[in-house]
């Protein structure tokens, strides 16, 4: 749509026009659909047909929550995400971007500059589980890892005590089944270590001790 002030571009959910500081809808030298200056008394525009009208049509307000960039690191997300898979954060959790267009902002900014959309600040109100480090590891990889030593894939993603007791468990295991049990835990190592690696790599946190 277009700012009906000063005929600039502007976004639906835009409060104010980022070129002339007015209301995009408060003016009516322009059309709001094509741009087209118009003149103050008039209904239609003679450019795309555009009823006017005397009042000036109202925007639907942005709903509550919605956002298309993380406020911490800028990057893009989706509307509903609890948090940002580049920097870990909740989205709406900081000051530093838009949530509309991803432009710089500042502390005290209430408004975006660029785009007019007024800047959203919300902090979780749950209390999420933080992302364990090493998200970046490969679930492939963990399972490879595990087809070589049982347990070796879980020491990979991070779960020492539990890789070291599988590893235990299998030795022990072969030692008292001449090998039988020792293939199962074998087995069940490398599914675990897919499964863990694949939580792991998409930011979820997994306990020291989950299993699958």
């Amino acid at each position: 749509m277009h700012c009906r002030s000063c005929g600039h571009e502007v976004r639906e959910q835009a409060e104010i026009c980022p070129n002339c500081g007015m209301k995009p809808m408060d003016g009516q030298e322009f059309c709001p659909e094509c741009g087209e200056a118009t003149k103050a008394n008039q209904k239609v525009c003679l450019n795309c047909g555009t009823l006017l009208g005397e009042k000036p049509l109202v925007t639907p307000p942005a709903k509550s929550g919605t956002m298309k960039h993380c406020r911490e690191c800028g990057q893009e997300v989706k509307e509903h995400a609890e948090i940002c898979v580049n920097c870990g954060v909740y989205p709406l959790n900081s000051r530093n971007y838009c949530q509309e267009c991803g432009a710089k902002t500042t502390e005290k900014q209430e408004v975006c500059t660029n785009c007019g959309v007024r800047l959203i600040h919300r902090a979780r109100a749950t209390v999420m589980p933080s992302i364990p480090q090493g998200k970046d590891k490969n679930p492939t990889t963990a399972a490879i890892i595990s087809c070589f030593i049982p347990g070796a894939g879980q020491i990979y993603l991070g779960q020492l005590h539990k890789g070291l007791a599988i590893i235990a468990a299998a030795i022990m295991s072969g030692i008292l089944t001449g090998g039988t049990l020792s293939f199962l835990v074998w087995i069940v190592a490398i599914v675990d270590a897919y499964r863990i690696g694949t939580k792991v790599a998409q930011g979820q946190a997994v306990d020291t001790w989950e299993f699958f």
